[in-house]
């Protein structure tokens, strides 16, 4: 044959040999890159979650550093000689387990309570009563209101800061270790901003004026909002038998029961624990452990007295990992022998074993609960 005729290739044979080669090598690369891929997955849904911690806790962490801000201690006699109505926290026929944390509707509020073992999986259940828990940016405004030497109030800059006339507002006098609160009716009543006059200030000291952060008539002469997990709207990733941490305010509007809408904060969470330090001698420092086995503090005087609040969370971690197993069921919910509890995972989760689990822990110190006085 001639060689200029003779044609270069591959048999059949070389092709099979050299396409089982790329086979094997495809497979391999295949199987090492499945693994990779979850890792990766598992490793996005890891951060996220820690993202989603960092900003949900920071909300609760807030709020419970502002347990007790614009919050009255009392009554001011010259202006309510008698304090016979009622407020409604959350009302009859709403949560049960909200309910509970109530205060006498002509007693002074506690400005933070624990229920606990009222959430789910018998974690605690924590309502802060505060101006400026309503999650809306009217219940930050305030302002001074001076009576001497003539009536006026402070206003700031920028104006969006000031309140606004239609706000309705509640007005407090601080008094030596006292804040009173001033109405010439119900506790649970209100007056617009533009309507205060000097009837709200005492002679000769200066007073506060909190913005409820409405417009529309309150039922409370404060804002309340609850923290609790709860198996409601948990996302399909979450482990069985796990819930929601929430957020929810006390709805203001007059004859409404309950809650608004309820805030996430924290999805994938098994349990959550309180306990706080409390100063039991008044000498402004904390001397006394207390952990939250039933509903406290039982009343006002011994809520202001808390000086530390300590909040364990134990939550789920990423998603689920059939090839990871967790390696003891029983967490320790709290710090040893002082607060919370150990927590079974094998009596509540659901294949626990192959998840991730975390433990969060704030230590907040309220701010606004110590005694102060003002000078004009």
């Amino acid at each position: 044959m001639n060689a200029r005729n003779r044609q270069a290739g591959f048999s059949l044979i070389e092709i099979l040999v050299v396409i089982g080669i790329f086979s094997i090598i495809i497979i391999a690369a295949s199987q090492s890159f499945v693994p990779l891929l979850s890792q990766s997955k598992q490793q996005s849904k890891i951060a996220a979650t820690n993202i989603e911690g960092m900003l949900g806790l920071e909300v609760m962490r807030r709020d419970i550093a502002h347990a007790g801000y614009g919050l009255y201690w009392g009554l001011d006699v010259r202006s309510q000689p008698t304090p016979t109505s009622a407020y409604a926290e959350v009302d009859v026929g709403a949560d049960v387990n909200g309910a509970a944390l109530n205060d006498a509707p002509d007693g002074v509020p506690r400005a933070l309570v624990i229920g606990g073992g009222r959430g789910l999986n018998g974690s605690d259940w924590m309502a802060v009563k505060a101006v400026n828990v309503a999650s809306n940016e009217l219940s930050e405004h305030w302002t001074y209101l001076y009576s001497s030497p003539i009536f006026t109030t402070s206003t700031w800059s920028p104006s969006t800061e000031n309140i606004g006339p239609g706000e309705y507002v509640i007005v407090v006098r601080p008094d030596q270790t006292s804040r009173f609160l001033h109405f010439t009716t119900a506790k649970a009543a209100s007056s617009k901003y533009q309507s205060v006059t000097t009837a709200y200030a005492a002679p000769d000291t200066t007073s506060f004026i909190f913005s409820l952060g409405t417009n529309n008539p309150p039922k409370m002469a404060f804002n309340r909002a609850d923290f609790y997990i709860a198996n409601a709207n948990v996302p399909a990733r979450c482990a069985q038998g796990t819930g929601v941490l929430f957020k929810a305010v006390v709805d203001q509007a007059v004859g409404s029961t309950g809650f608004l809408n309820p805030l996430s904060l924290l999805d994938c969470v098994a349990d959550m624990q309180v306990g706080y330090r409390f100063d039991s001698d008044g000498d402004g420092y904390a001397d006394t452990i207390a952990d939250a086995t039933a509903d406290q503090p039982v009343d006002a005087p011994s809520a202001r007295q808390i000086r530390e609040v300590r909040v364990y969370i134990l939550a789920q971690e990423g998603q689920m990992e059939r090839g990871y197993t967790y390696p003891n069921n029983m967490v320790r919910v709290g710090e040893a022998g002082i607060y919370g509890r150990d927590f079974d995972l094998n009596a509540t989760i659901t294949n626990w074993q192959n998840y991730r689990w975390k433990l969060y822990t704030l230590i907040i110190e309220p701010m606004c609960l110590l005694d102060w006085t003002v000078t004009p």
